[in-house]
């Protein structure tokens, strides 16, 4: 027996591309007007500009309704002015009820909150006080004995108030005999010492005969410490490594000694010798203030 296994592919025909009709009107020596519209239309559409559309204004969000409650109770006005006011129109009934409304409406704010609740609890004392003397209220006889009490107390006070007078200090007083025994010590003027002027040249009685202590003798040697110290060197001594020196140019026009632009110019700098001195100098007369200085001076 035998098996055949046939497999059939459909084919569909493509559809024939059929192109627009030509819009413009060729010429009748062009073969083929349809291609020269098809070249014609561009591979990349491009749209004419057109301005974007503006944006629409940017509203400002609406505020928090909660702000309302804080702005009423900051518009009510302080109670101190009211209460100013209020004593200004009194006599206006119109006025005074209006203010009484306000009076009543700033209290109720949350910034009079802590005074309103020491308002209530004072009016609260105040309100049980009247009772209290509305329940006591004295009658008969013993009104009467209050109203003398109280006579009593106002004719107490009407006195002028006493000024008390200053305490006495108690004093001790001493006998004349011990007092006497002091009074010419007391009336000898006070004794002052003089340190009298110091002589030059003059030595001193007590300094001839003074003993010289252990801490002086002690300070009167040479600690060991300076004399263990090296020998400074002797004056007038040149190290031997200045004497080797070889001077540089610029250390040679340092020692030279210099002279001014205009002494230059008069002399060479080759024949200009600044170590001689000029004639005129030598035939200088020094005048008598000259002389004086020139002498040495005795100090003390």
């Amino acid at each position: 027996m035998l098996k055949l296994d046939i497999i059939v592919h459909p084919s569909f025909s493509e559809p024939k591309v059929t192109a627009s009709e030509p819009t413009t009107k060729a010429p009748k020596q062009w073969k083929w007007p349809w291609r020269i519209n098809m070249l014609s239309v561009p591979r990349i559409r491009v749209p004419k500009y057109a301005p974007p559309v503006p944006k629409p204004p940017k509203t400002p969000e609406r505020l928090d309704p909660g702000i309302e409650f804080r702005s009423d109770h900051l518009s009510r006005p302080p109670l101190r002015l009211l209460n100013v006011n209020l004593t200004t129109y009194k006599r206006g009934p119109k006025y005074a009820k209006n203010l009484t409304k306000l009076i009543d409406k700033s209290w109720g704010s949350i910034y009079n909150y802590y005074r309103k609740q020491l308002r209530d609890r004072r009016l609260k004392r105040l309100r049980r006080k009247l009772e209290k003397l509305k329940a006591k209220k004295p009658k008969g006889k013993s009104l009467e004995k209050i109203q003398a009490m109280k006579q009593e107390h106002w004719n107490r006070m009407a006195q002028p108030k006493k000024i008390p007078l200053p305490e006495k200090i108690p004093k001790k007083w001493k006998p004349l005999d011990d007092l006497l025994a002091n009074i010419d010590v007391l009336a000898a003027p006070k004794e002052y010492h003089i340190v009298p002027p110091r002589v030059l040249g003059v030595v001193n009685p007590k300094a001839l005969t003074y003993e010289i202590t252990e801490a002086i003798q002690k300070l009167y040697h040479i600690p060991d410490r300076l004399k263990k110290q090296p020998e400074g060197l002797p004056l007038g001594y040149v190290k031997r490594s200045a004497l080797r020196a070889k001077c540089n140019e610029r250390i040679d026009k340092l020692a030279l000694p210099s002279f001014s632009a205009r002494e230059a110019k008069k002399h060479d700098e080759d024949k200009y010798d600044p170590w001689v001195i000029s004639p005129n100098a030598l035939k200088y007369k020094p005048t008598a203030r000259i002389l004086e200085l020139a002498k040495p001076s005795e100090r003390e």
